[in-house]
């Protein structure tokens, strides 16, 4: 008990930090928003004369694009800067000697800058869905299970940020490894466009992905697009991958910490 509450306490002091400082998330959700628009009208063209496209009816992009928003304003910049600016500017030489796991201290004030972000995209999302005249499921279950799914999604997309985060030991500007892993999340997440669309091929190796759990699978939780047997399963598969990517992290910051040199005292 005593040590989770030391990562509660980081959560705690992460989620003030975000409310004090919520320029940069205020930004970065303005830059989703605009990018949610230009998409929405962008498949508004696609879907002129049409019905349906591929899986998709015109209801159901609406809703695969108010998921897409919603992961992916989750995790901002703000998170994922934050892991960076500790490597860079040393000050994760400090966290080497507090007594807690520096993967979990992250998480947790990922968690807890999420606390906040939450509030802003739900109010983001009900005024989207009232404009935007998107459906929504209407049964309980649906919703359950999307929110579990959108609250692992977090977890997995955390895990990518702090892989990609581990190369900032190997450079002296997080900008270029922040935008590669936006664009290679969002590509192969179905954030930009929807797994579907890609051929055959590609969608098996995205199948054996953890990219897919952080757009594509709320998503078609979201439009009813999947048994509670699929869900179960894809749960199950989540929860190894979160595992996986925390081992994986883990090797690799005892990798790069072996880098660090600390002068003087």
């Amino acid at each position: 008990m005593r040590k989770l509450k030391k990562y509660i306490t980081l959560m705690k002091t992460s989620t003030q930090q975000t409310v004090a400082y919520r320029s940069n998330f205020y930004i970065s959700i303005a830059s989703t928003v605009l990018l949610f628009i230009s998409s929405f009208f962008l498949w508004k063209s696609v879907f002129i004369g049409k019905s349906t496209v591929a899986i998709y009816s015109w209801d159901n992009m609406k809703g695969y694009l108010l998921v897409a928003f919603i992961c992916n304003t989750l995790l901002s910049w703000y998170s994922e800067s934050a892991i960076s600016r500790k490597i860079l500017d040393g000050s994760v030489a400090m966290d080497l000697i507090k007594p807690y796991n520096f993967y979990f201290a992250r998480l947790a004030e990922t968690i807890g800058s999420s606390v906040f972000e939450a509030l802003v995209i739900a109010v983001a999302s009900v005024i989207l869905i009232i404009v935007l005249r998107i459906p929504l499921p209407v049964n309980l279950i649906t919703w359950i299970c999307f929110f579990i799914s959108v609250l692992l999604a977090l977890i997995i997309k955390f895990g990518v940020v702090y892989l990609f985060s581990m190369f900032v030991f190997a450079t002296t500007s997080a900008m270029g490894i922040q935008w590669a892993r936006a664009a290679i999340t969002n590509l192969l997440s179905g954030g930009l466009v929807p797994l579907v669309f890609f051929p055959e091929w590609c969608q098996v190796i995205f199948q054996n992905m953890p990219f897919q759990y952080i757009v594509s699978f709320p998503a078609s939780i979201f439009l009813n697009q999947v048994n509670i047997q699929q869900i179960g399963i894809s749960f199950l598969k989540e929860l190894i991958w979160i595992a996986l990517l925390f081992l994986l992290g883990k090797c690799l910051f005892s990798i790069c910490i072996r880098k660090i040199t600390i002068y003087g005292g």
